[in-house]
């Protein structure tokens, strides 16, 4: 779905080319090109979309801010082009000759290689300032000029439609740039567009032929052949599909039938508009509707085409267009989920805010004014007496006093939370029906108790809860004891549901366990869980030594939930949770923002805040700490330095705590979610690493379509914001100035975009050296890496510089694998000899 997911103003060119090289470059290696952010230079009016799964074949309506033509703002800001070098019959352009040719113009650019770019045939895109707002037609035209006269003719003129996008920068990419030149005249280009196509009518050819939908290679299926003779069959014509409509011809096309641009005739340019219109359209069209729009264009020729040539060449020109396929490409791509979908048909209300902007408050005063009965959920069991306290302070004593209030949770040893909460049930039944109560229990208790007696409650979640969990295991070597313990429950999607056998019931509840069975007890574990459901691939379950580990991944559902009178949820960018997503797309929930009254601040962030980092190359990680320059010791005695003697409130992985020269009073954990007693801080820091796994990325984006990107930004930059929160920012009412110390360059831009304020890199701390890709399909996977160190010591035992002379090494090794062996043992090996030289 091609939705916006955000839009910025910027006040220059260079402003927006840092913000797409810097916040729009992925932030992580890519599995394809489809996997990365994009971007368009104009805005998009929001609307109501009809949207059909290719699945189930379901229609569902949707109001968003939907990338489409019809959406779209009439002009953009500024032009882009794409250099793909797809011309086989003409030479190669590299991004050095379009920057001499844009060089000799004077013209303020930058570029960026693109997903596909390799030394053999460069692909990359051009921006280039502008000095006024163009039209699609203009950045069309503009286009076909500088493909003759800067691009070489091997440009990829079919991206210009309304409602076009451009991919921003790969995890990996090459930048060329000029910012001290001039903005290109739109007016100027246009005319020399024009003086040139006079001379050269053929210019436009390139662009018909990449427009055109493609001859089928293969013999089409029974089902696509029935389709083609429904369409042919089907004379009407909805109002929607004429050449009126920007989303079936595209304006830019207007002059070319008048103009015969295609061979200087009518017959093949008619040919030619027809082609493009279906490729543009997925061949949606019916046979009334071909019809109409080859009428409409004959007619901007006097009815050329129909006197000349007559009905039964237009019935065989329709004919043949019918016939041909439309390949699908990347702005027509569908996510099809991993899992089929349960509608669950229930309703959670969303009230989403920054951190101290009063949602809780807001919450709390709520509660006391409905006087109803309530389950409120908190992250931790300390929170409870906090949230105890803010609502008798809200509510007011007398209003408090009315509520019978309870808690349940594990340091009430008497008895396990559901025998608690089961007592506290009996408790309210004697009650009478008017007599409002809350009842504080913590994430975990709340997502696996069975609430069908709680119709008379609401329950609001203070936190958004975490409801997503992988767990591996050896299934090469374990896969008899693996299905002992497990077993398959049912098919769902592309993926078995599973659940616990017997054995697997009593290993569960095992408190002593052996080595053997320690393999398993953890999955065990998680599949007892209740309202836990946890799912393994197909392919994967039915294979298991194929691939040697089987990694299965669990959701917490929130069917449970459905028991109480409503749902309400709590959470900063709420919306982008991976709960969120996991939810909407398994069980089909609905999340409806709710509004509240915000609190306003007396001085904004922006005019507050400093925000420090050590590494505009690295981003942190476990890795990255414990490389040689001692990362986390070196940056933690500089801030201590900075600080000057103020305290400063801290946070790292709890296993490279130690290594920090900070005052240990002064930590506390990275998800300390919901803390108001911190405010007195002044200065933070955050090092903590949160990356998520390649299967858990993987996962959750067969799932619920949850990118890399989109998991990072949710796991550690919205936990390293609201722990940036706890300090004095959190008080609205303050004007005290903040400093805050984070590790990389994308930390600080992702604070700066959320609170403004000035970013200063702090540089000599640490190393800080681009990434060596010593491949140029990117840095090495965690496996990967282990591979390769193998290898290299068999190397080093057996005397050989290169892996391919090892016994077996060409059959077990791929050839990225051997590159990677090879150029890491001849780095390692250089570096060996350099010390050598030295001592």
């Amino acid at each position: 779905m091609a939705a916006i997911t955000d839009f910025d103003g910027f006040p220059s060119f260079t402003a927006v080319r840092d913000y797409v090289l810097n916040r729009l470059r992925y932030p992580a290696p890519q599995a394809n090109k489809l996997e990365s952010y994009g971007w368009v230079p104009t805005l998009y009016t929001p609307n109501h979309r009809t949207f059909t799964s290719r699945k189930t074949g379901r229609s569902f309506t949707r109001f968003g801010c939907w990338r489409n033509g019809a959406a779209e703002d009439p002009t953009l800001s500024l032009f882009y082009a794409d250099v793909d070098n797809a011309d086989t019959d003409r030479p190669m352009v590299t991004m050095q000759t379009v920057a001499s040719a844009l060089d000799a113009r004077g013209l303020s650019y930058f570029m960026y290689t693109s997903y596909s770019h390799r030394a053999e045939k460069p692909k990359f895109r051009i921006v280039i300032d502008t000095d006024r707002d163009l039209t699609r037609v203009e950045m069309l035209r503009i286009a076909v000029w500088l493909n003759q006269v800067a691009f070489g003719q091997q440009a990829d003129l079919s991206i210009y439609d309304p409602g076009d996008f451009v991919f921003a920068p790969p995890h990996s990419t090459t930048v060329m740039e000029h910012l001290s030149g001039i903005p290109l005249t739109v007016d100027a280009a246009l005319a020399e567009q024009r003086q040139l196509e006079q001379h050269d009518p053929c210019i436009w050819t390139k662009y018909v032929a990449q427009k055109q939908p493609s001859e089928a290679c293969t013999k089409p299926a029974r089902k696509q052949t029935a389709a083609v003779e429904q369409r042919r069959a089907d004379r009407a014509i909805r109002p929607e599909m004429s050449i009126d409509n920007p989303a079936v011809f595209n304006p830019a096309w207007a002059s070319f039938y008048s103009g015969r641009i295609t061979n200087g005739s009518h017959y093949e340019t008619m040919r030619s508009l027809l082609g493009m219109v279906w490729a543009k359209t997925g061949g949606a069209l019916s046979y009334g509707e071909v019809d109409q729009i080859l009428r409409r264009i004959d007619a901007t020729a006097g009815g050329y085409f129909i006197r000349q040539h007559g009905e039964q060449k237009a019935a065989e020109l329709i004919d043949w267009l019918m016939s041909l396929s439309v390949e699908e490409d990347e702005d027509t791509y569908e996510w099809n989920p991993l899992l089929e979908r349960d509608e669950s048909g229930l309703t959670v209300l969303v009230k989403e805010g920054e951190c101290g902007e009063g949602k809780t408050r807001d919450e709390l005063a709520r509660m006391a004014r409905a006087k109803g009965r309530f389950v409120y959920v908190v992250d931790k069991i300390a929170t409870i007496e906090q949230r105890r306290q803010e609502f008798f302070e809200i509510a007011g004593r007398r209003t408090a006093m009315r509520f019978r209030i309870f808690e349940a949770h594990s340091e009430r040893a008497e008895c396990r939370v559901p025998v608690q909460l089961a007592a506290i049930r009996k408790d309210l039944d004697k009650e009478p029906a008017g007599r409002p109560a809350i009842v504080f229990v913590t994430q975990a208790s709340a997502t696996m108790m069975d609430w069908s007696a709680w119709g008379d409650c609401e329950v609001i979640f203070d936190e958004v809860p975490d409801c997503f969990a992988t767990f591996p295991i050896d299934a090469k070597n374990h896969a008899e004891v693996l299905r002992r313990h497990v077993h398959i429950e049912q098919e769902d999607g592309a993926c078995y549901s599973l659940g616990l056998t017997g054995a697997g019931r009593e290993l569960a509840r095992a408190t002593d366990v052996d080595d053997y069975d320690k393999v398993h007890h953890g999955l065990c574990v998680l599949l007892s869980k209740p309202n836990t459901h946890v799912w393994a691939r197909k392919a994967a379950w039915d294979n298991p030594a194929e691939g040697g580990r089987l990694e299965f991944f669990a959701v917490t559902s929130p069917l449970n939930l459905s028991h109480f009178s409503s749902v309400r949820l709590l959470g900063d960018e709420a919306m982008k949770a991976v709960t969120v997503k996991a939810w909407t797309e398994k069980w089909g929930v609905t999340f409806e923002p709710v509004e509240f009254e915000r609190r306003k601040r007396l001085v904004p962030t922006a005019d507050r805040v400093t925000i420090r980092y050590f590494s505009d190359h690295r981003d942190s990680s476990l890795t990255r700490f414990r490389e040689g320059d001692l990362p986390l010791e070196s940056v933690t005695k500089w801030i201590k330095q900075d600080a000057a003697g103020e305290p400063v409130l801290w946070t790292a992985n709890e296993r490279l705590r130690a290594k920090a020269k900070l005052d240990h009073r002064h930590f506390i954990s990275p998800k300390a979610h919901g803390r108001n007693d911190l405010q007195h801080y002044k200065r933070v820091a955050w090092l903590a690493a949160m990356k998520p796994s390649q299967f858990e990325v993987g996962s959750l984006r067969e799932v619920c379509g949850m990118t890399a990107a989109e998991l990072t930004e949710w796991r550690e930059f919205n936990a390293m914001y609201q722990f940036v929160m706890r300090c004095v920012l959190r008080d609205f009412s303050s004007a005290e100035p903040a400093v805050i110390y984070v590790f990389s360059r994308k930390q600080a831009e992702y604070l700066k975009g959320r609170l403004g304020g000035t970013v200063e890199k702090v540089p000599g701390v640490i190393e800080d050296k681009p990434v060596r890709c010593i491949d140029e399909a990117g840095a090495m996977t965690d496996a990967e890496r282990s591979k390769v160190k193998y290898w290299r010591g068999k190397m080093t035992k057996a005397g050989v510089t290169d892996v391919r002379l090892l016994p077996n090494a060409t059959r077990k090794l791929n050839e990225r694998e051997i590159r990677l062996v090879n150029a890491t043992f001849e780095r390692m090996a250089g570096e060996a000899a350099q010390r050598r030289l030295a001592a």
